[in-house]
């Protein structure tokens, strides 16, 4: 990418078009959704997006029932049928941990095969994992 390019990407006079978006992750070491400002201001939204990933992906929601057959609010649960994502999830609990903690960026985390991380390295690894994802029909 040419620099001038990169300078009217930063200063929102430009925006990449999707394929430059995702070489320009990739440089990065991010995934391309760090890109994407979601909006989250109403519960709405939340709903919107978590109806998304139940339609789309292996979302597994829970919780217990009322007598009256109404879910408690309360124990509502999010997981996923694929171990991957809840793994890479793990890992960003594990960062977000350290960052609430104030652990400096040095000190070092396992992921789920033993690697040793830094901080920022299980950030990363959470947010680019390309690990395709096995919905419960495949």
């Amino acid at each position: 990418i040419d620099y001038s390019q990169i300078r009217r990407y930063e200063a929102g006079q430009r925006n990449p078009k999707f394929e430059q978006l995702q070489n320009i992750a990739s440089a990065l070491g991010v995934g391309i959704t760090e890109f994407i400002d979601i909006k989250m201001d109403i519960v709405g939204e939340v709903i919107s997006l978590l109806a998304k990933l139940d339609e789309k992906s292996c979302i597994k929601l829970s919780g217990r029932k009322k007598k009256d057959g109404n879910y408690i609010p309360s124990s509502i649960q999010i997981s996923f049928d694929d171990n991957s994502i809840n793994e890479a999830i793990a890992t960003y609990m594990n960062y977000k941990d350290c960052i609430q903690n104030n652990v400096s960026n040095d000190y070092i985390l396992s992921d789920s095969e033993g690697n040793k991380l830094t901080i920022e390295q299980a950030r990363a690894k959470s947010l680019i994992s390309d690990i395709k994802i096995k919905k419960p029909h495949d």
